[in-house]
Parts: structure tokens; sequence; C-alpha cells
């Protein structure tokens, strides 16, 4: 069952309210987190699960090292 189906927001979701709440473009937050526009598009609209390793990469673009690596855990949208 998704995210979707049992109520729950995406990553996706999150990621881009928090990209907003930064107010960054697609771009702008991509080239800050080190990945593709088209890769960060689909990652907000919940076409693609990130990496691990990517996953770090944007909680950390909002959280210090250490809390990010503490939620890393816990975040069911990564693979």
């Amino acid at each position: 069952m998704g995210n979707r189906e049992n109520g729950q927001d995406g990553f996706g979701k999150w990621l881009r309210q928090k990209r907003r709440a930064l107010d960054l473009t697609q771009e702008a937050f991509a080239d800050q987190v080190g990945c593709a526009r088209i890769t960060l598009r689909r990652i907000e609209s919940d076409a693609l699960k990130p990496s691990k390793e990517l996953a770090l990469l944007l909680l950390e673009s909002g959280y210090p090292t250490a809390r990010a690596r503490s939620l890393a855990p816990l975040c069911p949208w990564i693979r």
C-alpha cells in the first residue's frame, strides 16, 4: 500500500514544501544538493524514490548532519 493510499504524505510532497519554505526553485535546490533538476522533479512528484545517499543529502539541506542521519532510518521513502 503506497503512501497516498493510506493517507500519509510522501517524501516528494514533504520535500517540495521544504524547498518552497527555503524559497528555492527546483533548479537552485538541485544545484545546492548536487543532483539534476529532473531527478528532483521526479522525487517531488513521487515518481522516483531517492537513493539512501541522495535522501541524506536532501535531509541535510535543512537539518544539521547528525539530525539528518538520525532521521534517515525512519524514512520509509529511502530505498
